[in-house]
């Protein structure tokens, strides 16, 4: 359970840096 959380956690916060880096 504790292991999805991070993992949604994680992939969301990877997404928001690669919008904010890549600016596409």
């Amino acid at each position: 359970m504790i292991l999805l959380l991070v993992i949604a956690l994680v992939t969301s916060l990877q997404y928001q840096f690669w919008f904010g880096e890549g600016g596409y």
